[in-house]
């Protein structure tokens, strides 16, 4: 008896045969050719010498496990990873709309949690792989064996970039799904397990063609991803998508108008084209839709939602890059990503998140101040604060109510705030002042609240949720609930950044036991309740919320990270029905006397 056949896996060192990539090659095609040119028995044995584990899905934007691939492969692993990120993964479109970063320079347990934190699927996009007929006969023809284009998995892309003729995700002769579950790709090298036909030898087959409009989003999404710019800050794309807007007359004042943004967008494409492209609009779940188009919304936006504005505001990819160039070379000192998922100079833990406070200098509307309010009402309160610089924060809300109300809606005015503007207002004060007032351990207690809470998402235990008390106790800080923002502004500011909403924490909890029970949990609603610890009604819209989530998914470390991303569950979320009220819990519970 095998080691295989006895449930245990091998796993050597190196892959026995290299994978080569060839131009725009999907990673799931890689391994579907590796499996085919090893001679493997069964697909088992080539995911226990690729991957070291059974079968699983392969055709995620960033396959799991891949990490374990780039270790197999020769030459450094940080380095294969990388390259397998960029060359056969839909990674470099999330580096442009997904604030997506990949550091090299990290331990192999580091990797894998960069990548638990990226986005895997979208809900309503998968389960299917896209192939072009005309593609696979002329890869064939040019490379002597056809293969599966990553340009053809991006979501929304329904024809192909190159032909313009639809793409199959099934045997055109007997609808078999080219994807199994949890499992291969092998359909362009092996027949159909159906009708044991193979689709490279269909000659009577005329594949249907697209309309145009398709094909130019097909050309944009396929143009972008291999121009692979790098990282593209999340607020920077933003003030991008809003220059474009005013540009294109889609403004009120100083206003974005988001409501004529989107029907603008709904009259280009039509209604067919974006129920077929945007699942959300499919599902008639849009309420939310136009957040899209603000800074607010711009880091939950799927990426097809992201590919269709980008679309329709610059209309190829040559035109979307320029004007980013030009607005980058506009503003030479574009603020810096600087969240806990980017690269650090100190390897052991997060740099902690930041926090911009509208100055003069920063507020991006400082540039015309006449047609700005915001840069009024700094400048207004700068003025005030060269002659009262003892001032409090109560005392300018009572003193300037309507300018404090203009700056409170960018940013949220607090001690920290107060001392820059101060600094601004007299320039002359000691510029360390605020430092020596800082607690050295500042830096340390902040990169120890992000370690923390990458720690706590990422476990497989039972969820608990992250206050700010929470995490204190964690990182065995002594000194009760409060932390001084004047003295561990950092700190403050990570705990600002980390703590979640009750409904963020209500859905780790019910995804954490839908897995847990598995699939007993489906045939008992009320066990899965139980164990989430949810309240009733709410856990029962939860389970609606979540029922298209496989109960026989593996609970592993950054699972539960992974399915909030693809749910697209903000940390602050207010969860699936925000209108519906709730009976309040505890001692706020008012019995209904009537």
């Amino acid at each position: 008896m095998t080691a295989i056949e006895n449930g245990k896996h091998p796993s050597p060192d190196r892959i026995a045969l290299f994978p080569h990539s060839y131009p725009d090659e999907l990673h799931a095609s890689q391994a579907g050719r590796l499996h085919c040119e090893s001679g493997n028995i069964s697909t088992r044995h080539t995911f226990a010498a690729a991957y070291g584990s059974r079968p699983f899905r392969l055709t995620q934007w960033i396959p799991s496990n891949i990490e374990v691939f780039a270790t197999r492969l020769p030459g450094d692993a940080a380095a294969n990873l990388e390259h397998l990120l960029r060359h056969n993964t839909l990674y470099p479109l999330f580096e442009i709309f997904g604030n997506a970063h990949y550091d090299a320079n990290s331990t192999r347990e580091d990797l894998r949690l960069q990548l638990s934190r990226m986005q895997k699927r979208l809900v309503g996009e998968s389960g299917a792989t896209h192939l072009c007929f005309e593609c696979l006969l002329q890869d064939r023809e040019s490379f002597g064996i056809p293969y599966i284009h990553r340009s053809h998995q991006i979501p929304g892309v329904n024809v192909c970039w190159r032909h313009g003729c639809r793409l199959l995700n099934a045997c055109p002769y007997c609808t078999c799904p080219f994807e199994p579950k949890a499992d291969l790709v092998l359909a362009p090298w092996e027949p159909c397990p159906g009708c044991q036909k193979l689709l490279c030898d269909s000659a009577f087959f005329l594949p249907e063609q697209g309309s145009e409009l398709e094909l130019g989003y097909a050309v944009f999404a396929h143009e972008l991803l291999q121009a692979s710019p790098g990282t593209i800050n999340s607020k920077f794309l933003a003030t991008l998508h809003g220059k474009r807007l005013r540009e294109a007359g889609y403004s009120r004042g100083a206003l974005i108008d988001r409501i004529a943004a989107r029907a603008a967008i709904e009259e280009h494409y039509g209604v067919e084209f974006l129920h077929r492209v945007d699942s959300a609009i499919r599902s008639g779940r849009d309420s939310q839709w136009v957040r899209s188009l603000s800074r607010s919304g711009m880091h939950d936006t799927p990426l097809s939602r992201h590919l269709l504005v980008a679309h329709f505001l610059f209309g190829s990819a040559d035109q979307f890059l320029a004007a980013a160039l030009r607005l980058l070379a506009e503003s030479p000192r574009q603020e810096e990503v600087t969240s806990i998922t980017e690269a650090t100079t100190d390897q052991s833990a997060p740099q902690p998140h930041t926090i911009d406070y509208p100055t003069t200098e920063t507020a991006p509307e400082a540039t015309n101040p006449e047609r700005s309010p915001l840069s009024k009402a700094i400048s207004k309160i700068t003025a005030y604060l060269e002659k009262k610089p003892e001032s409090t924060i109560p005392h300018l809300w009572e003193q300037h109510h309507g300018a404090m109300k203009r700056i409170a809606r960018s940013c949220t005015p607090d001690e920290r705030w107060l001392e820059q503007m101060r600094a601004t207002a007299n320039p002359t004060a000691d510029p360390a002042a605020e430092s020596i007032t800082s607690s050295p351990k500042d830096l340390e207690l902040a990169k120890k609240v992000a370690a923390e809470a990458l720690v706590q998402q990422a476990s497989i235990e039972k969820p608990i949720r992250m206050t700010r008390a929470f995490l204190l106790r964690q990182i065995d800080w002594k000194q009760g609930n409060f932390v001084a923002r004047e003295r561990y502004p950092l700190t403050n500011a990570q705990l600002d950044e980390e703590i979640e909403s009750a409904w963020h924490y209500y859905a780790r909890r019910m995804a954490w036991a839908t897995l847990r029970l598995g699939a007993e949990g489906i045939s008992s609603r009320w066990r899965q309740i139980e164990l989430s610890g949810v309240e009733y009604h709410r856990a029962r819209l939860l389970c609606s919320f979540f029922s298209a989530l496989s109960p026989n998914r593996t609970l592993r470390t950054g699972t539960i990270v992974e399915i909030l991303r693809e749910y697209q569950i903000p940390r602050d979320w207010e969860g699936p029905a925000p209108d519906v009220k709730f009976r309040l819990r505890g001692r706020r519970h008012q019995r209904n006397m009537l």
